[in-house]
């Protein structure tokens, strides 16, 4: 059912009963409403407007929240039934979920314009780590990204749109835009699954090197991956070396957001992320930041 199948009028007097006295009631007309879909939130938008009753407006409120979040868990469904072969869209979904009215196309306008800037500091055979000297030039002298150690826990470093706006984030969100930049150019990057920090692997058929983004583009090799896992005391995991999948970047993501909801005590937050991700994981193969 949809907001077409009611008129004005029907929807008003839905919403007039979520005021009723009787809870079963209430938790019946709610749960109708909420059928209704995404169609029924200007509406209900301008019920807010029209109502000077604080109760109702804060009931509307998480009617509206209830069926965006609906909505994200079906989109994020049908990402990961797909392949999740796209990871803008993945990490997209994991902005919606604060920014519930943004577009992914104006995400992937400003991914693609970066590139078509970055594609300036390059020409053709330029070797591997020449090529992630240019993006590092690129990327923290001409447009200043950086490390957001300052509020490192600030769920804001999570979201892609927050993060290409004020150029700060956290290891996973700037090597996703390093990342989409880098391969728009073709450069054959992908996302490292590594312990406490996320990094970036160049593979090709002849070559592999890793770049640790949140370090300004570091580059570093497998042995200097094994001495970090010795020096830490960490098991080695054939993971920690080889390209992760986009589903596994996304969650990721979703679990530095629960990390960061777990600083504030955002209860209500933490439980929808943990919907979130028992959408996306198989397995618990997944670290954070």
């Amino acid at each position: 059912m949809s907001k077409a199948n009611l008129s004005n009028t029907e929807l008003k007097a839905l919403v007039s009963l979520l005021e009723d006295d009787d809870p079963k009631v209430q938790h019946m007309i709610w749960n109708k409403i909420e059928s209704l879909g995404e169609s029924v939130i200007p509406f209900l938008e301008d019920q807010w407007d029209d109502t000077k009753d604080a109760d109702l407006q804060t009931k509307i409120e998480q009617i509206i929240h209830d069926v965006q979040f609906n909505s994200l868990k079906k989109q994020l469904t049908l990402w990961k039934f797909n392949g999740g072969e796209d990871l803008l869209t993945g990490m997209y979904l994991c902005g919606k979920y604060h920014f519930p009215d943004m577009e992914l196309i104006g995400l992937e306008q400003q991914i693609k314009q970066l590139s078509l800037e970055a594609a300036k500091l390059f020409h053709s055979n330029l070797h591997p780590y020449d090529q992630i000297r240019a993006l590092n030039r690129f990327f923290f002298t001409v447009n200043q990204f950086r490390p957001n150690r300052k509020n490192f826990h600030s769920p804001s470093n999570s979201f892609l749109n927050v993060v290409l706006e004020s150029r700060k984030g956290n290891p996973l969100t700037l090597s996703v835009i390093y990342l989409l930049v880098a391969n728009i150019l073709g450069i054959p990057l992908s996302g490292v699954n590594f312990p406490n920090l996320f990094i970036l692997t160049f593979k090709d058929a002849s070559k592999q090197f890793y770049i640790n983004v949140y370090n300004s583009g570091l580059i570093f090799t497998r042995s200097d991956v094994d001495d970090y896992l010795k020096q830490a005391k960490l098991q080695h995991r054939d993971h920690y070396f080889q390209p992760c999948s986009n589903i596994e970047i996304v969650i990721r993501n979703i679990r530095n957001l629960i990390g960061c909801y777990e600083q504030l005590n955002e209860t209500e937050k933490i439980s929808e992320m943990q919907e979130l991700l028992s959408i996306l994981q198989d397995d618990d193969l997944y670290d954070t930041e």
